[in-house]
Order: C-alpha cells, then structure tokens, then sequence
C-alpha cells in the first residue's frame, strides 16, 4: 500500500520538481559567484571524480530518478551506467533524457527496488546513490545489499542526508520545515543522526566491506 502510494506520488510530483530544479533531482552545494548549473556540474563531476575513473566501469545508480545524474556520469567518465528505480515513469522519463543526451548505448534500465535487489553477485564495478538510501528504514541491510552486488576493491559512492541529534526541540520553525521535508520527500523521519549510516558500515564491513 505505501509502496504504492509512493510510486503515484513520484509520478504526479516529478514534472514540478523537474520543471523547478532540473534533471537532476538532489541537493547541492551553491557559491554565490555560481550559477545554479554550475553549481550542479561541479557537484556531479566532483562525486564522479572520487569513484569512475576508467571508461567502461559498470556503475549501478540506485533509485536514479529521472537520469540526470546518470547523463553527467557517462559523459564525464565513459561508465556504462545501470539505472535502477521502482518508478516506471521516472525510468521512461530517464530513458528519453538520455537518449536526447545521445548516450542512449551507455545506460540500462531496471524496474526493481534497489533496496531489494538481488543480481548475481560481484557484477558491478561501483555502486551509487544520491539521496535516495535516505528512505531505507534499515541501513545495515540496505548497504548490505549495496556491498554483495559489488565487486571487491571497487567503490561504494552514498550521499545522504539527515537532523542530527543538535536540532533544537523548542524551535516551531525548525520541527514545521523538518515535517514539510519528509512529508515533500516522502520519508517517515529524517531524525536519524549520521552515527546510524556509520553503524551499518560497520556492521557490513565484517564481510562485505574489507578491503574496499
């Protein structure tokens, strides 16, 4: 049931996040001598930098929304990038961006819940997600599952987001933006303090994350 409410309320909001925010639906870093563009090409190709070195690499990106990110990856780095999202919509609507981008031949798309997934493993050279493993209830099991379809001495590439254990009780405004935000993104609670993400590296690392 929320899976689906999820899944209807993607499609209903992405043309207005797409038409406010642009292809590439995550947060970012702005300067104020940075233009909006910029400041999201410097984002992408400075997370790119840190895990796709080599043309070829296969970089799973998941819960890839709409493909921007995915466009900026394959053309700075030459990466096959494997797209994968519950969300039909949002993979036809990648699916034509990336064609337009004339990068159609270096993308794949799959419908399969990334928190879920289960392919051979050891398949894929980097594993990515911008944003999206914020929603995971279970870090340790998402990140294990992260872990199991990577190959070893590749690249585990997360950015996420939360309040931590600092936020002010007493601040109205703060706790109405917080309640706006999850309930904007479609997230139970962002009250999570980062030692949790921490705690699932930890917990995987025993024997999935040694020596990457």
């Amino acid at each position: 049931m929320l899976a689906h409410a999820a899944n209807h309320t993607f499609c209903r909001s992405v043309l207005q996040f797409e038409y406010g925010w642009g292809p590439s639906l995550h947060f970012v870093l702005c300067a104020r001598s940075w233009s909006f563009p910029e400041s999201l090409l410097r984002h992408e190709r400075q997370l790119t930098e840190r895990f796709s070195r080599r043309p070829g690499q296969r970089v799973v990106d998941a819960g890839c929304r709409i493909g921007g990110l995915l466009i900026e990856i394959a053309r700075f780095s030459g990466a096959m990038i494997i797209e994968v999202n519950t969300n039909e919509y949002q993979i036809e609507r990648a699916r034509k961006l990336v064609e337009e981008a004339g990068i159609g031949h270096m993308a794949e798309y799959i419908k399969y819940d990334s928190m879920r997934m289960e392919p051979a493993g050891n398949c894929f050279d980097v594993f990515c997600s911008v944003k999206s493993t914020v929603r995971a209830l279970d870090k340790a099991g998402c990140y294990g599952k992260a872990f199991r379809v990577t190959k070893s001495g590749t690249y585990f590439a997360v950015l996420d987001w939360c309040l931590t254990n600092r936020i002010d009780s007493n601040d109205g405004l703060l706790w109405w933006f917080k309640h706006e935000v999850e309930a904007g993104t479609l997230q139970s609670s962002t009250h999570r303090p980062p030692s949790v993400a921490t705690r699932a590296l930890l917990l995987n690392s025993t024997t999935s994350v040694r020596g990457r």
